[in-house]
């Protein structure tokens, strides 16, 4: 037969191990309840984080789409006025030319209005002959 002094040392043996297996069990439930707190907070976060991520890219695509939207409408623009500087170039060149025979211009005006002087002035000489 088995000393009671070693069943009284086995059974208080017994006991501590079992506190020590109860504090052990209580100690991996706290911490699995921390983990799952820590979890749902850091699923919080995540959800924070790709929502403010969602929004900042909505919003860079409307800056995009708008800053797209302004550069067709300057480029349209910067079109007409390079289609109007070409007709000013074109207008200037034949005004250029136009100012080197300027002498010319007056020469033949001179000439054109002596011309319709003197047709006038025999016009008038053939009708008075005429009523003559």
């Amino acid at each position: 037969m088995i000393p009671r002094t070693s069943i009284e040392e086995a059974n208080k043996h017994l006991v501590l191990l079992h506190k020590r297996v109860t504090e052990l069990e209580k100690t991996v439930k706290e911490q699995h309840e921390a983990l799952i707190a820590k979890d749902q907070f850091l699923q919080t976060k995540v959800t924070e984080i790709s929502s403010a991520k969602n929004a900042e890219l909505d919003e860079l695509r409307l800056k995009l789409s708008d800053g797209e939207r302004t550069m067709f409408v300057l480029q349209q623009q910067m079109e007409q006025k390079n289609r109007a500087l070409e007709i000013l170039q074109r207008n200037y060149s034949n005004l250029k030319s136009l100012l080197l025979h300027k002498t010319n211009v007056r020469l033949l005006l001179k000439a054109m209005e002596e011309t319709e002087g003197r047709l006038i002035d025999d016009a008038t000489e053939s009708e008075t002959e005429m009523q003559n």
